[in-house]
C-alpha cells in the first residue's frame, strides 16, 4: 500500500495546531511506485487558525500507513523536523 504524507504545525509544548495529510502529489506519485533514491517534490499547505498564539512553533513532516495510522520510522523518531517559525502578534 502507498503511504500518506503528514505535515504538522506544533506549538512550543508540542500540541498540534494545524495539519495537512495527503498522498504524495495528491495521489499522482504514490510511494509504492517510487524508485530507490528518487526525489519526489510534494507541496502541502497548512491553514493557520485565526487565534494562533504568538511564539515559537515547529513544522514536522512524515509518512504513515493510512489503514493503520502507523508512522514510518525515521532515525530516532517517526517524523522529520523541517524547522521552526516564530509567530508574531498582529498589531491590528
Amino acid at each position: 500500500d502507498s503511504l500518506t504524507v503528514f505535515l504538522q504545525l506544533l506549538d512550543r509544548e508540542g500540541r498540534l495546531v494545524s495539519q495537512e495529510d495527503s498522498p504524495p502529489q495528491k495521489g499522482a506519485a504514490v510511494t509504492n511506485a517510487w524508485a530507490r533514491g528518487e526525489v519526489v517534490l510534494d507541496e502541502h499547505v497548512l491553514l493557520l487558525p485565526h487565534n494562533l498564539s504568538p511564539g515559537g512553533h515547529s513544522v514536522i513532516v512524515g509518512l504513515y500507513e493510512p489503514r493503520t495510522g502507523k508512522r514510518l520510522p525515521l532515525q530516532d523518531n517517526d517524523f522529520l523536523l523541517l524547522g521552526a517559525i516564530d509567530v508574531v502578534a498582529s498589531s491590528n
